[in-house]
């Protein structure tokens, strides 16, 4: 498992934006590659750092990651991307299995792409991202 978290961290650690900290004169391609190693290296002692810290009981890891997120940058985006997965699959089923009110027998001609945007149309509206407003 290290060795997936390690090569996630490197993937996401590759994605990060080279930020000079101060304004600095037009990089050629070598120096550019030299500036994103230096922030690899960096980024690296982030990972080691984050993993010989000793372990805390937390009750709200997402917290818990904002308050950190200046410590460990690139490890809290990480955390951010992965934490926002549902950790069961329950709310799937129901959004599946209600897709299947959409597409059934008695409507045979309903396209795919207006069964899914009757889908995200539904999930939005639940979760009070749109509202319905009656016409007059």
């Amino acid at each position: 498992m290290k060795k997936v978290v390690a090569q996630l961290f490197q993937d996401y650690l590759a994605r990060q934006p080279v930020h000079p900290a101060q304004p600095e004169k037009e990089m050629n391609d070598f120096e550019r590659f030299n500036k994103r190693r230096a922030v690899a290296v960096v980024g690296a002692n982030e990972l080691d750092k984050y993993l010989n810290a000793p372990t805390e009981d937390v009750a709200d890891p997402l917290q818990w990651w904002r308050l950190h997120r200046h410590t460990y940058p690139v490890l809290s985006q990480m955390a951010f991307d992965l934490l926002a997965v549902p950790a069961m699959s329950s709310e799937c089923e129901r959004a599946f299995s209600k897709a299947g009110h959409v597409l059934n027998e008695s409507r045979p001609r309903t396209k795919e792409d207006y069964a899914e945007a009757n889908q995200c149309l539904r999930a939005w509206i639940l979760a009070g991202l749109v509202s319905i407003i009656a016409p007059p």
